[in-house]
């Protein structure tokens, strides 16, 4: 069931994302095209390819902002609007329901991301660049070179803690302002919620971080500490939004 329920979430999402992939890697495709050696374009066909170097340009911006809009609106919508009753009355358990939540934000992320990499790279190959020997060398070269791979890999998994952290605070306090304490102005108290959880991290993490930095603890040590750190408020965000969904909840 719990893959019923990943199958219910991809489905309720893909359509939103997927048109604006498709814009971007048609553009891409395009532009690669103008970029051709000895192709005379027409004068309106040149506008075209600029506008849509335009278009592509604006997309590239607008997708990631769209993509972090998007899915704290398909959580609103698939938690506390029409679709929601679907999602309470499957088989699964609330930490289910919270855990695949998590799971999917980041995945369209981390799909928003490739699909830039992918558009920048399609528009090479189209126009006959070929770079791909070039990055791969450089790749090799820039991991041979790094000091200590130990400290790059915790710093990623430190990272992407943060990541899943944000968007479990922003869980909660979606959560937060669809429960019984909540009635009115539900949009300004979230923002202002989330604003002051972040504010407050923020200044939690640089005293934590002067405190490690006077005990003369070294980088090495103090990015497991945070990570723990993480670990720690990843499971209280989402331990929490599961409290309210399964105590305090109000659908529309």
């Amino acid at each position: 069931m719990f893959w019923k329920l990943c199958k219910f979430e991809w489905k309720s999402s893909y359509r939103m994302y997927g048109m604006f992939y498709a814009i971007l890697l048609i553009c891409s495709v395009l532009i690669g095209m103008s970029s051709l050696p000895d192709v005379n374009l027409p004068g309106l066909v040149e506008f075209l390819i600029n506008l849509t170097i335009i278009i592509y340009t604006a997309g590239i911006f607008a997708v990631n902002i769209i993509t972090i809009v998007f899915i704290f609106r398909n959580y609103i919508k698939t938690m506390y609007r029409r679709q929601s009753y679907l999602t309470h009355t499957l088989p699964v358990t609330t930490w289910q329901i919270q855990t695949v939540k998590v799971l999917f934000a980041m995945l369209w992320i981390f799909l928003t991301f490739a699909v830039t990499i992918a558009t920048v790279w399609i528009m090479m190959i189209v126009s006959g660049v070929n770079v791909l020997s070039d990055v791969v060398d450089a790749m090799v070269y820039a991991w041979q070179h790094i000091p200590n791979h130990t400290e790059l890999i915790l710093g990623l998994v430190w990272t992407l803690l943060e990541m899943i952290e944000s968007i479990s605070i922003v869980y909660f306090v979606i959560n937060f302002v669809h429960t019984t304490y909540i009635q009115r102005y539900r949009a300004a108290i979230g923002i202002g919620a989330a604003l002051i959880i972040f504010i407050v991290e923020s200044i939690c993490n640089n005293y934590v971080s002067k405190i490690l930095s006077l005990m003369n603890v070294s980088y090495s040590l103090m990015v497991p500490i945070f990570i723990l750190i993480g670990i720690i408020l990843v499971g209280f965000w989402n331990y929490a939004s599961v409290y309210l969904i399964e105590h305090k909840m109000e659908v529309e």
